[in-house]
């Protein structure tokens, strides 16, 4: 399933940090260093997207099946930044 969250606030769309990840939104979704090692990324109330996603716990459910928390340990990822 895929989901497109249209961005609400394009200057908090994604930031990057030396010690992390990209970082999407004001840290709706951070990507901790070191992500395919432990859990220390984590997914938070989207504030900076547009979306339809009524309860915190309904969008936990969408994104890791489950409400019951939010940190997660990456396999693999990659991020396209378009500029023009």
């Amino acid at each position: 399933m895929k989901i497109k969250l249209p961005i609400s606030d394009p200057k908090s769309a994604i930031s990057y940090d030396i010690k992390s990840g990209p970082i999407f939104g004001r840290q709706e979704i951070f990507i901790s260093d070191e992500c395919n090692n432990h859990r220390n990324s984590f997914i938070s109330h989207p504030l900076s997207y547009k979306n339809d996603i009524s309860t915190f716990s309904t969008y936990l459910n969408f994104f890791f099946g489950r409400a019951d928390g939010n940190k997660f340990r990456v396999v693999d990822y990659e991020v396209y930044t378009v500029e023009w």
